[in-house]
């Protein structure tokens, strides 16, 4: 989805939150192992294992991004 740079300059707080959030996902370690977010901060499934995680996050179509 493209979207123009005015566009993006005005956009809400909440369409913000909502910016990627069926195709943006990002791992944070737990107390479990890792955990996997959608763009907005939700979580979504907890994994022991970074491959299994990942190949969820893959098969749901989920672009996994870094965090900094």
């Amino acid at each position: 989805m493209m979207m123009r740079l005015s566009t993006l300059r005005n956009i809400s707080e909440q369409d913000l939150a909502m910016l990627g959030l069926d195709s943006i996902g990002y791992l944070r370690p737990n107390a479990e192992g890792l955990a996997l977010y959608a763009a907005n901060g939700t979580p979504v499934a907890e994994f022991h294992d970074q491959k299994d995680a990942e190949t969820t996050a893959t098969e749901n179509q989920l672009c996994l991004v870094s965090l900094h």
